[in-house]
């Protein structure tokens, strides 16, 4: 899962779930990428169907920055985010 184009790789990964704009959210952390797919594909079957929840998947960079992979919600679906120009 390097980014494509840039020294910088993926060292990490996040699942979160928000119930409201700003407010908490609980998030786990793995180092490996299919774990966390696993677990955000989990976390869509448990809270998805809530027409307040935003589940994101997010990739933590070797530089310190972090990038949305992608995101769902009720109205949208699942959402795939652009991918990283470097």
């Amino acid at each position: 899962m390097d980014v494509m184009g840039s020294e910088r790789h993926v060292i990490g990964c996040r699942v979160t779930v928000q119930f409201s704009a700003g407010g908490p959210a609980v998030s786990g952390e793995w180092t490996d990428a299919n774990v966390a797919h696993q677990k955000f594909r989990g976390w869509v079957g448990t809270y998805g169907s809530d027409e307040r929840a935003v589940i994101r998947f997010l990739a933590d960079l070797s530089d310190g920055d972090t990038r949305l992979v992608k995101t769902w919600t009720k109205a949208d679906g699942e959402v795939v985010a652009p991918p990283d120009e470097g």
